[in-house]
């Protein structure tokens, strides 16, 4: 084997990846095997009553005015 060969061997060897590449997936499949269950307020009422949303809303209303 020339030197011409072995230099152009040698190349295509640093270009191969061996690691596996990893698979992209829609965020829904995501989700769907973290099993998590966020429940948000369905109406006002519920909303009022519910003290993380009520100072959620609070801070959002502040970052707002002071923007």
């Amino acid at each position: 084997m020339s030197t011409a060969d072995q230099s152009i061997e040698d190349w295509e060897n640093e270009t191969v990846d061996d690691r596996p590449i990893r698979r992209t997936r829609p965020l829904s499949d995501v989700y769907q095997r973290c099993n998590v269950a966020m429940c948000e307020p369905t109406n006002y009422e519920e909303a009022r009553m519910d003290h993380n949303w009520v100072t959620a809303m609070d801070e959002e209303l502040f970052m707002i005015e002071k923007n």
